[in-house]
């Protein structure tokens, strides 16, 4: 079996419909958009249901997952390159060669999950995590997981998310352990043996 690795981003549940616009904004449309149905209003978002009933396009908010294959947007830098399968997204834009041009690339698919209730997840779930929401951004394999380790374009790109929506925890997984690198609003460094393990015992042992 190849590598999966993937990023864990957890926020709070009421920032739910800002950061799937939020996700929309870094990604290629994808048409159909999807309906989400929250109590007081559906949100229409350009992102693509994942199987095993794409053809509906629709979700509840409270749904256990919500999933989704995206093609992301990410500024070019050299894991991203030597992936070798991003498509620049404007050919329109004709500029004369510049080292400090970094061009936008199209990568994907990159499937998102949003785990909505984490004690499924999670054996020894913690009270904390009722009011939080995860979304694990998975990739398709060995050479796209490397480029998610490698690229420093992709983690600054999910910090930006992170810091945008008042994110709780950010975490590199590479299936063995997590890097924590995003944590109560700023980045830091420090590694955890197992994944699951809550943002509010993270904070107690970084």
């Amino acid at each position: 079996m190849g590598l999966d690795y993937s990023y864990m981003l957890y926020f709070k549940r009421e920032r739910l419909a800002d950061v799937l616009m939020g996700v929309a904004d870094i990604s290629e449309p994808h048409h159909p958009p999807t309906q989400i149905h929250f109590p007081d209003h559906v949100l229409t978002i350009p992102l693509g249901k994942l199987l095993p009933f794409p053809e509906d396009n629709v979700y509840q908010y409270d749904d256990a997952e919500l999933t989704f294959d995206n093609v992301l947007i990410f500024d070019e830098d050299e894991a991203i390159a030597d992936w070798g399968h991003g498509q620049e997204i404007d050919n329109s834009v004709h500029l004369p060669p510049d080292l400090d041009y970094i061009r936008p690339l199209s990568v994907g698919y990159i499937y998102l999950t949003v785990y909505n209730d984490l004690s499924i997840y999670s054996p020894e779930i913690k009270l904390e995590l009722k009011d939080l929401v995860l979304f694990d951004f998975g990739t398709t394999g060995t050479r796209m997981s490397l480029m998610f380790r490698n690229s420093t374009s992709i983690r600054k790109t999910f910090i930006e998310l992170l810091r945008r929506f008042h994110g709780v925890c950010g975490l590199f997984s590479d299936e063995e352990k997590g890097e924590v690198f995003w944590l109560d609003g700023k980045e830091v460094r420090g590694f955890v043996d197992d994944i699951w393990t809550s943002p509010e015992e993270i904070s107690r042992m970084l």
